[in-house]
């Protein structure tokens, strides 16, 4: 008992110091986000996706037993897309300026086709289908006529791909967690592979900065003290690449919680400690991660959220009220941020 309470202190002391070098020089900061609206009666399963023209959007579920792409404009909730549970599934929705992307699946004669819908003007329009996959995820895009995609075949296995076009390239296979991040400033595609999700060693990303003529494999390194353990979400800007993850101290049960910053070309990485907490009542995870700008962005999980202004993580305090968990953050251009609220029908704001 003694022996664990000296390793505790000890970890903690190493913990104020790197706190202090990280971030939170003045100690954490009052609780900022509010209740901005609740999904319309009879709607639920909130999920935010990205902020676009009109407004942010974001996927719920009707109550006709529809799926429904969402547009709150700062007032209210407004219908933009839609289709009937039997008919199909939407999948994710991700814009580059005014260029937007969703994926959905379709039935058709008893057959499901993987679909890529753009969006031209006030409408989506459906812009290439197949048999090949089941289905996509995580919609990338680079302008208006090219996105990266992870694509999903029936046999289980996921390869990222890029529409161009018209025309659906595919590269390597990928793994159960599949994030994409494309950097416009450093025309680079980054797609995690994570070690608990059914790989050996650490987590690693590739990277591509050339369309995917070629691609780079980088071991994410951490200090010598700690042991990288899961990578949860991977956020951009326009010259570097952020990632939020769990890092593994001898001596305790509990990881702390990170978030990575990464600089320099494909396949000569820097990686270097942004922000450090162990685990506590302010801050209980670390895992998704938005960004307004190279110099602002939050990162929030179960209890607690962070902000950067760089160069430095502010943590808030908890708030009794809204202690649950926040979840998919996306960044207002105007200044802010978005959250939902884990009940799957709040949208909370900050400031």
């Amino acid at each position: 008992m003694e022996k664990r309470l000296g390793s505790l202190i000890g970890s903690f002391a190493y913990f104020v110091l790197v706190t202090l070098s990280c971030g939170e020089p003045d100690g954490p900061v009052p609780f900022g986000w509010r209740e901005e609206a609740t999904l319309p009666a009879g709607y639920s399963g909130l999920s935010l996706y990205d902020a676009g023209p009109g407004g942010l959007y974001c996927r719920a579920n009707a109550p006709d037993d529809r799926n429904v792409v969402l547009v709150y404009d700062g007032s209210a909730f407004k219908e933009d897309f839609s289709i009937a549970s039997d008919e199909g599934i939407l999948g994710d929705v991700a814009f580059a300026g005014d260029a937007g992307f969703l994926t959905a699946n379709k039935t058709e004669n008893r057959r499901m086709y993987a679909c890529i819908l753009r969006r031209d003007g006030s409408a989506w329009l459906e812009v290439y289908r197949t048999l090949e996959y089941q289905y996509f995820t995580n919609p990338t895009p680079v302008n208006a006529n090219c996105c990266w995609l992870v694509a999903h075949a029936e046999t289980g296995n996921r390869r990222v791909a890029k529409y161009e076009n018209g025309a659906l390239t595919s590269y390597g296979e990928t793994n159960g967690n599949y994030p994409l991040a494309y950097s416009p400033g450093l025309a680079i595609l980054y797609n995690l592979y994570n070690a608990d999700h059914g790989n050996e060693g650490p987590a690693v990303i590739t990277l591509t900065a050339d369309g995917g003529a070629s691609w780079a494999r980088e071991p994410i390194t951490v200090p010598a003290a700690y042991k990288l353990g899961r990578v949860n979400d991977m956020g951009v800007t326009a010259d570097a690449l952020y990632l939020t993850a769990e890092l593994d101290v001898a001596g305790l049960e509990t990881p702390y919680r990170a978030v990575i910053k990464r600089t320099g070309p494909a396949g000569q990485g820097i990686y270097e400690l942004s922000y450090l907490s162990w685990v506590s009542p302010g801050v209980q995870d670390i895992d998704w991660l938005a960004f307004r700008d190279t110099d602002h962005g939050v990162a929030v999980g179960i209890g607690g959220s962070i902000y950067y202004d760089a160069p430095t993580w502010t943590r808030e305090t908890t708030d009794p009220l809204f202690s649950f968990q926040l979840e998919s953050p996306v960044a207002d251009p105007a200044g802010g941020y978005w959250a939902a609220a884990r009940d799957e029908r709040t949208l909370l704001r900050h400031p």
